[in-house]
């Protein structure tokens, strides 16, 4: 609330009175190759602003802009910028294809393009929105937009839709309030901090942890292009003493496995994991490696990460961690009710609709209900509490797997076969094999050095027959190189199934 009016901006919340921070420290620090910047306050300000007002003097608002970079300063610039201007940012994945941006672009109806020079040979229905190089002044203080409120749209992420196109989240400028409880419950950032998140900008995993929870706890970002190998991102945290360094579980077990930790830096406090399951296997050993533990969150594109462990919240084997302090968040029952699921019963993870951090509504879905029950929007996402309040996750709702008449979490399956000694990795899903008939089928990366494939199907076997029912042992094991993942390094089980060999004699 200024001046009695209702007004917020999430790029004025930021970097409002963050100065005292950065008085003798940057703000971001941009690797590149053999490249490296740092940017103080007044500069990062500076080039925000600069977007924000040849934007503005083109007499628009409310129109979608969208972000067509490498990870760069200038996305960041980009993106704060448009926010700033009361527009709607749009950040695309430089991982897309031309096909797949042409699609945004005609989908969310955007006027304008903000994009590197690596791309200007693609060709789009919409101007460029081209700032002057170089044109940016240092600037003290950031002005406050006189026209957003917090309901006002921000951003606009496109993630994975169940049609087999890309779907818009719209999100308002208040969503920025609901980083605040992650400080406690999940990140542990305060000033003396120097992050990484090697990911792309346009996830709201890395724009979250990478960029706004450090500068809201008035620690120095370091942004890379994300072009660097295992190798030399495990030197970068060396050189730069790092001390939170935060990403996928896959790339944490490409670290683990090319990575040289000889003389790793103390100055590491934490690490940070969410986009996938962490296993035990995984965080023992990078524990045993670095030192340090990885504090594990659980979220999604419509409210970023609601629930974790942190340096306040100990961890729990194979369990996400807790709901964070201060959150209207339910486990409620899926047939109905909003009396929450006792201790042990599976529900659905639900959001109370004031909550900040959630979003608005899916794009071009107005005339279409959100599913909510009563006031609390219901995530999809399965879980179950133990007596201590820590949550266990059992996979989406619409990701539960149908095999010989049941319904099955393959999360469950692939945390006991990770446990198993030989498994260095799974992938569990179900196969049609004619007449819908659905088995299940576990795809398998040995440990190292493991040659006996046969042996180890039978030993696996034996071992989940006495841990698991027998409807929910997968009826086949194949052993792979390597397992697909998506862009944002999660299990793609689409794509699971089609390693499955055509021609294989199954057993029913």
């Amino acid at each position: 609330m200024i001046d009695g009016k209702n007004l917020f901006n999430l790029t004025y919340y930021l970097l409002e009175d963050k100065k005292k921070y950065y008085k003798e420290k940057p703000i971001l620090i941009y690797l590149s190759g053999e490249i490296r910047k740092e940017y103080s306050y007044e500069e990062f300000i500076g080039n925000v602003v600069h977007i924000s007002e040849i934007i503005k003097n083109l007499s628009f608002s409310k129109e979608r802009i969208l972000i067509r970079m490498a990870n760069s300063p200038e996305y960041i610039f980009a993106f704060l910028g448009i926010v700033l201007s009361g527009n709607i940012a749009v950040p695309l994945s430089p991982q897309l294809t031309e096909d797949e941006v042409s699609f945004i672009i005609s989908d969310c109806e955007a006027g304008f393009l903000l994009r590197s020079p690596i791309f200007s040979h693609e060709t789009y229905s919409i101007p460029d929105l081209i700032p002057e190089s170089n044109a940016s002044v240092p600037l003290e203080k950031i002005p406050f937009p006189s026209d957003t409120s917090p309901e006002t749209p921000a951003y606009l992420v496109y993630t994975s839709g169940t049609t087999g196109y890309p779907k818009g989240v719209l999100h308002p400028q208040k969503s920025i309030l609901g980083r605040l409880p992650m400080k406690d419950g999940w990140n542990g950032m305060n000033p003396k901090d120097k992050t990484l998140h090697p990911g792309q900008m346009n996830w709201t995993y890395t724009m979250g942890v990478g960029m706004t929870d450090p500068i809201l706890a008035g620690a120095t970002a370091v942004l890379t292009d994300s072009a660097f190998s295992p190798e030399v991102l495990v030197d970068i945290l060396k050189k730069e003493r790092i001390t939170i360094f935060s990403t996928v579980p896959a790339l944490y077990r490409r670290l683990i496995k090319y990575g040289d930790f000889s003389g790793f830096p103390s100055s590491l406090r934490h690490c940070l994991s969410a986009g996938e399951s962490l296993s035990p296997n995984l965080r023992d050993t990078w524990k045993s490696l670095t030192g340090v533990e990885i504090y594990e969150a659980l979220g999604m594109s419509e409210i970023s990460t609601y629930l974790s462990t942190s340096p306040f919240i100990p961890y729990k084997e194979n369990s996400p961690g807790k709901i964070q302090k201060g959150r209207n968040i339910k486990l409620l029952p899926r047939d109905g009710g909003l009396d929450e699921c006792k201790p042990g019963e599976i529900g659905i993870l639900s959001v109370h609709k004031d909550e900040p951090g959630l979003f608005l509504r899916y794009w071009k879905s107005e005339k279409e209900p959100l599913p909510f029950r009563d006031s609390y929007f219901l995530t999809g996402d399965l879980a179950h509490r133990d007596l201590d309040g820590y949550l266990f996750y059992h996979g989406r709702n619409d990701d539960i797997l149908n095999a010989s008449g049941y319904r099955i979490s393959p999360l469950e399956i692939e945390r006991l076969i990770r446990h198993h000694e030989f498994v260095h990795d799974v992938g569990v899903t179900s196969i049609d094999t004619g007449q819908n008939y659905h088995i299940l089928v576990a795809f398998l990366i040995a440990e190292p050095g493991l040659e006996d494939e046969t042996s180890l199907i039978s030993n696996l076997r034996t071992y989940l027959t006495q841990h698991l029912a027998g409807y929910k042992i997968p009826k086949e094991f194949i052993l792979v190189k390597e397992l697909p993942f998506n862009r944002n390094g999660k299990l793609s089980r689409k794509d699971l199934q089609k390693l499955f060999p055509p021609h294989r004699n199954i057993i029913q």
